[in-house]
């Protein structure tokens, strides 16, 4: 139904070799039937969406129910901070609702982690690659 990647080794010592094998399927009538299943579970799970918009910063965040724990959410959020695009997920606790101030506070405590881990690892990488004398 979907893609498949097979990898095949060939086990003769006179011609060894590693070969993958992609295939790449077109989509099907059922593949297409569980993509629309997926959706509307996912809209049927929407608990608020939230959404803002300024001369620095975009982001658009949905408070969603988590299917496979009982007492908890997730914010999943999407932010465009000066042309870049940052996307991530938050779990919060279920036990108290959700105002459109917790979820702000919820995403900007989590992009500025994000943001804290993209630098310091672009610093590292810096320093990595540079000769001291």
């Amino acid at each position: 139904m979907f893609h498949t990647n097979q990898f095949i080794t060939n086990k003769y010592d006179a011609f060894p070799y590693d070969k993958t094998v992609i295939e790449n399927r077109a989509p099907t009538d059922d593949s297409i039937r569980l993509f629309d299943e997926y959706l509307q579970k996912a809209r049927a799970s929407l608990i608020k969406d939230v959404h803002m918009k300024s001369s620095v910063l975009e982001y658009r965040a949905g408070l969603f129910e988590c299917p496979h724990k009982l007492y908890s959410m997730f914010i999943n959020y999407v932010v465009i901070l000066n042309g870049i695009l940052i996307n991530g997920e938050v779990e919060v606790p279920s036990d108290n609702e959700m105002s459109v101030e917790s979820i702000h506070s919820h995403v900007i405590e989590a992009l500025s982690e994000n943001i804290t881990k993209n630098l310091m690892r672009s610093i590292k990488s810096e320093f990595d690659t540079r000769v001291f004398e």
